[in-house]
């Protein structure tokens, strides 16, 4: 069974943690960002998955208004290969949904991310449990 959300909004990645002299502190966008993706998944996951896992994400990029018609239709629905780096956007999604949607974020086994330009802002997360019948 696959449990497939969406996340409205422009698709955030993982920050490294950033320090004040001696003091290391998450940001704050990104404590806010995880809090409004659990509070997306929770229901979707009336318990964690345990045992490994899929994840995948489809992460959307709105094609910039700024552009063209010709550069605009050239552009959308191709890769987007600028950052945020795709493996920064599956990091933040893992440690996000833990305890929701799984354990710990070690039992994803399987990852695929894909960047598109489109025509909204959005991230589409499917996250499915690897039995034996499924490798």
């Amino acid at each position: 069974m696959t449990v497939q959300f969406t996340i409205p909004g422009k698709p955030f990645a993982w920050r490294r943690a950033r320090s004040n002299g001696k003091v290391r502190f998450n940001d704050k966008a990104m404590e806010a960002n995880a809090d409004t993706l659990a509070a997306i998944a929770l229901p979707h996951f009336p318990a964690p998955i345990e045992g490994p896992v899929r994840l995948g994400i489809r992460a959307t990029f709105a094609v910039p208004k700024s552009y063209s018609k010709t550069k605009r239709d050239a552009t959308i629905w191709r890769p987007h290969t600028q950052k945020p780096d795709g493996d920064n956007l599956a990091k933040q999604i893992g440690d996000a949904l833990n305890r929701i949607a799984w354990v710990d974020d070690s039992q994803i086994a399987d990852t695929r991310i894909i960047k598109l330009w489109g025509d909204k802002d959005q991230t589409v997360v499917f996250v499915d449990a690897i039995g034996p019948e499924t490798v």
